[in-house]
C-alpha cells in the first residue's frame, strides 16, 4: 500500500513537472517567436536557423519533440538551451546592424542650415530678453506702466505723457520711494518698461 502511494505521488509530481515544462517552452517560444517576427520584420530578413516567427519555431519544437521524450532530463535541458541560444543570437545578429539614418530635416543641406539659424536665432532672442529684463529689474522700470492692455500705444503728445505721469504719482513706489522723480526721469523708466513687453510680444 505505501509503495503504491509512493508509485502514485511520484507519477502525479513527475506529470506535474512535465506540465510545467511544457508551459514554460511555450512561455519561451511565444516570447522568442514573436520577437524573432518583429526584428525580421524590421530588419527586412528571415533567419534560415531559427525561423521567421512564431510558427517556425512551434515546428522546430515538435519536430524535436520526440528525440526530447526519450533523452534524460540534463540532455532535455541541453536541447532546449541549444535552441534558445540559436534564436537569440539570431535576433542579436538583426540587432546589433546598424541603424537607418533618418534625418530630423528634410531638403537637404540647405533646409539644415536654415533651422540650425532659426534655431539659434531662437536662442539669441530668449538670451536677450533675459538681459533686457535684468536690465529693466536694476533700473526699477517694471512698475512705471500703471495698467495692462493687450495693445499699447506709448504716448506721443505732452498731453498724453502728463497723463501717464499723473497715473505713476498715484502708484505706491512713487509716493514710497520716488517722489523726487521728474518727468524726463519717468519717460526713461516707461520706455524700458514698454520696450521689455514690446521685445517679450
Amino acid at each position: 500500500g505505501i509503495a503504491t502511494s509512493l508509485v502514485v505521488r511520484n507519477a502525479s509530481v513527475w506529470s506535474a513537472g512535465q506540465a510545467r515544462a511544457s508551459s514554460f517552452r511555450n512561455v519561451i517560444a511565444d516570447v522568442v517567436g514573436s520577437a524573432q517576427a518583429s526584428r525580421s520584420i524590421a530588419a527586412r530578413r528571415v533567419d534560415p536557423v531559427a525561423g521567421a516567427g512564431h510558427n517556425a519555431w512551434r515546428a522546430y519544437l515538435t519536430s524535436t519533440k520526440a528525440a526530447a521524450s526519450k533523452a534524460p532530463a540534463a540532455s532535455k535541458i541541453s536541447m532546449l538551451a541549444t535552441a534558445t541560444r540559436r534564436a537569440f543570437g539570431s535576433s542579436v545578429t538583426a540587432a546589433s546592424a546598424p541603424p537607418t539614418a533618418h534625418p530630423l530635416v528634410n531638403g537637404g543641406p540647405a533646409a539644415e542650415r536654415a533651422v540650425g539659424w532659426w534655431l539659434v536665432g531662437g536662442c539669441a532672442w530668449v538670451y536677450s530678453m533675459v538681459v533686457l529684463g535684468g536690465v529693466t529689474r536694476l533700473t526699477r522700470s517694471g512698475l512705471s506702466m500703471t495698467d495692462w492692455k493687450f495693445v499699447e500705444k506709448p504716448p506721443m503728445t505732452p498731453e498724453d505723457w502728463n497723463a501717464e505721469f499723473a497715473k505713476y504719482k498715484e502708484s505706491p513706489e512713487y509716493k514710497k520711494t520716488n517722489t523726487w522723480m521728474k518727468l524726463d526721469d519717468f519717460k526713461f523708466i516707461y520706455w524700458m518698461e514698454w520696450g521689455h513687453r514690446q521685445w517679450g510680444r
